[in-house]
């Protein structure tokens, strides 16, 4: 329940939370000429920036009225998203300030093609998403692994859907306990 508060602030601007998100539910990567990394979190509603080398830049919401996105690098570099919910096409340049938005007719979404935890540079490198719980992006060829972006797990346990986990672990407990109690007390 937290999380899906927090969740609903943090993805309608309510709280104005710059910090770094995790990596939850990403619809999407994209690496632009000078190796700046953006990924799309579907759950905060927001795209992330990272440097060539990790290091967080920032993050900024996408209009996409509460539902998924998909994201494209542009010629110009600027990050193109469409959105499932009201079919609007928003550009976005590489800081986050939104260019042009307009909406488009039905099935727009449905017509463009993006990616989903791998984006390719190139012949041989590509960038990607691995791990559920602790996710990280990862830069790879035929000749390097390399981990771009690897979050703390204090990060992913406060912020990410793990608290709910813990919450339901700690009403299970209780729940025994109380149970315990009141069957030793008959």
């Amino acid at each position: 329940m937290t999380t899906f508060i927090s969740g609903i602030l943090i993805s309608n601007d309510i709280l104005k939370f710059e910090s770094q998100l995790p990596l939850s539910l990403v619809n999407g990567i994209l690496v632009n000429q000078k190796g700046n990394i953006y990924v799309g979190s579907e759950f905060y509603g927001k795209i992330q920036s990272f440097d060539k080398n990790g290091r967080y830049i920032c993050n900024w919401n996408v209009n996409s009225g509460g539902g998924v996105f998909k994201m494209q690098l542009m010629d110009n570099q600027n990050i193109l998203v469409v959105t499932a919910r009201g079919n609007k096409k928003l550009i976005y340049d590489g800081t986050g300030n939104l260019v042009s938005e307009e909406i488009k007719g039905n099935y727009y979404y449905n017509n463009v093609e993006s990616n989903k935890k791998i984006y390719k540079v190139g012949e041989d490198e590509k960038y990607e998403v691995v791990g559920t719980f602790f996710p990280k992006i990862v830069k790879s060829s035929k000749t390097k692994f390399q981990i771009i972006v690897a979050q703390s797990y204090l990060l992913n346990i406060i912020q990410a859907p793990f608290p709910s986990v813990i919450i339901i672990a700690i009403g299970v407990i209780l729940s025994i306990a109380l149970e315990f109690l009141i069957v030793k007390s008959l």
